[in-house]
């Protein structure tokens, strides 16, 4: 029994379709995989920055700004800016 050409067609589109699919799932994955490894780097440059942050408002702006005032608005100025906290910088790139 001879194999018909409409079914032949029909299997060859089966499987075209099947490897499309797969195609699709492989480039998804490989665009998830791009995330994840660019999140790593991007999340420990975004603490440092942050430390950073943090360090400057502490320290240095602290020292600058009570250098411009005096009594107890410098007082103040380096009360508040010695209670910063750090900022939570956070990477937009979910896991």
């Amino acid at each position: 029994m001879p194999i018909s050409l409409p079914f032949m067609n029909e299997k060859l589109l089966e499987v075209l379709k099947a490897q499309q699919r797969l195609a699709v799932k492989a480039a998804v994955a490989v665009a998830v995989n791009t995330i994840k490894f660019t999140n790593a780097p991007l999340q420990r440059n975004l603490k440092t920055k942050a430390e950073e942050l943090e360090n400057y408002a502490k320290k240095t702006y602290s020292q600058n700004i009570t250098d411009g005032l005096e009594g107890q608005a410098a007082t103040a100025a380096k009360d508040y800016l010695s209670k910063v906290s750090k900022p939570e910088l956070t990477s937009p790139l979910r896991n």
